[in-house]
């Protein structure tokens, strides 16, 4: 059976070390091929991500410098990381900070304490995400790339004026008929 955190770089954003250390080691026994970064806060973070892009965030909220708010924000603003999946930690009790957190922008948020199972679960649900997400731009991608050269070799065939008006009609909102 396929382990998805093998080979995967998880984030784990958190002020406090003992909690950024029990969840490198609950994750690294289910997977010792997981790469796993840390950094104490969404400042540390986000320089963590210019370095070496995560597959997930796990993101404590309540952190100085740059608390889990900015950070799911900061995220979601940048074109990069915009949709690299997001998995918070919260206290117990918070329920108007995990509302706060899902409408920031996180993907799915965990109450502390954490148990391995419920955590790897969610971690292999986004990383699954991940890997959709990765395939829809690399079409996408590609499907791009095939309309850059459909379109020039329309143009070397049809000259500029009768490619511009194929192009046209191809791009019209289509009429429904009554």
């Amino acid at each position: 059976m396929i382990n998805l955190l093998d080979g995967r770089v998880i984030l784990l954003v958190d002020d406090e070390d003992d909690v950024r250390q029990v969840i490198s080691s609950m994750l690294r026994r289910v997977s010792e091929k997981v790469k796993i970064r840390t950094a104490r806060n969404g400042k540390d973070a986000l320089a963590e991500m210019r370095q070496e892009p995560p597959d997930v965030v796990v993101a404590d909220l309540d952190m100085p410098v740059m608390n889990g708010y900015e950070l799911i924000e900061q995220i979601r603003s940048q074109r990069d990381t915009r949709l690299i999946p997001i998995l918070v930690l919260t206290a117990l009790g918070q329920q108007d900070a995990e509302l706060e957190a899902l409408d920031a922008g996180a993907n799915d948020l965990m109450t502390k304490p954490v148990g391995l199972n419920e955590l790897v679960l969610r971690i292999r649900a986004l990383i699954r995400l991940k890997i959709q997400i990765d395939e829809l731009q690399q079409e996408c991608t590609a499907s791009k790339n095939l309309v850059v050269r459909l379109s020039q070799a329309l143009k070397n065939e049809l000259g500029m004026d009768r490619a511009r008006q194929v192009l046209a009609e191809v791009h019209s909102p289509v009429k429904k008929t009554p």
